[in-house]
């Protein structure tokens, strides 16, 4: 087996891990920044569910916030969890709520995107972590 050969699969996971993050980047950016814009969809959404729209503009933060996190390798994993727990809440506050399962699916998805992505990128951030505080 050559040098060539044994890179090839890391370069490709390199790849398919970008590729996976900056969807996800751009999902999470989005709805947060429609959040934090006073999106009159989300408006709807967040008085439907109860929800008084100061913990909008917050969801809209931790969106954009964990979506930035996801471009730095150090805080990505950190990021990462930050989001499941949106997608997560998302996922819940549909079903509490009584909407139908389509209605979830958006969130379903964006759960498993960050999940795959935390999973991948948490290997950078167990290196960073062993790097910072020793073994």
């Amino acid at each position: 087996m050559t040098d060539i050969s044994r890179a090839a699969p890391s370069r490709r996971r390199t790849i398919i891990v970008w590729v996976l993050t900056a969807l996800a980047i751009v999902a999470f950016a989005g709805a947060g920044l429609s959040k934090l814009s006073g999106s009159a969809d989300m408006v709807t959404a967040f008085n439907a569910f109860g929800f008084p729209l100061w913990f909008m503009t917050l969801v809209g933060l931790a969106e954009v916030a964990g979506a930035v996190a996801l471009l730095l390798p150090p805080i990505a994993f950190i990021g990462g969890l930050g989001l499941m727990g949106v997608a997560g809440g998302a996922f819940i506050t549909h079903i509490a709520n009584g909407d139908s399962f389509g209605t979830a699916i958006p969130s379903i998805v964006l759960f498993v995107l960050i999940t795959v992505v935390t999973w991948l990128r948490g290997r950078n951030f167990a290196r960073t972590a062993t790097n910072i505080f020793g073994q």
